[in-house]
This record gives structure tokens, sequence and C-alpha cells, in this order.
């Protein structure tokens, strides 16, 4: 079952898997928060690096699993997985 995501989570999770940190960060404002693996990222050029960093050291994909507004905070649960590696 897909989930349905406002507009803007629709772009950010296309552009994330596309692997556009350009497009991605767009979806952020520019005094946004990211909490990831125990780091801080304010603002939307620290996304955009935290994004091309984090493609490159996972190269992964994000399936949105569940998606609620809370006070006004979006929050998204999403599984990562890597893609497939071929065995020769």
């Amino acid at each position: 079952m897909k989930v349905k995501l406002p507009k803007i989570l629709e772009i950010y999770v296309h552009a994330a898997n596309a692997g556009d940190p350009e497009m991605g960060s767009s979806c952020f404002s520019e005094n946004a928060i990211v909490l990831d693996e125990g780091e801080t990222l304010k603002g939307r050029r620290s996304i955009r690096d935290w994004m091309v960093k984090t493609k490159k050291k996972y190269n992964h994909f994000t399936k949105p699993l569940k998606f609620r507004e809370v006070a006004g905070e979006a929050i998204m649960t999403a599984k990562y997985r890597e893609p497939l590696m071929e065995v020769p």
C-alpha cells in the first residue's frame, strides 16, 4: 500500500532516490533542521551536503511506511535499503 504523503515529501523522496541533492534540499526551508545518525544539520546547504554524503556512503533507497503530523511537525517513518549487489 502506498503511503499518502504531502506533495513536498513526495518530491523529496523522489529526489533522494534519484540522487538529486539540489531538488531534495530545495524541499527544506532555509532554517530547517535534520537529525540523522547523531548529527544535527541546520539549513538547506548543510542538508544538501548531507544528502550527497549519505547517498555516496550508502547508495540507499527510501520507501515511506507511515506519515503523520504532530503539533505542526511532519513525521515520516521510512524503510531504507541499499541496492542489491550483483555477485559474479
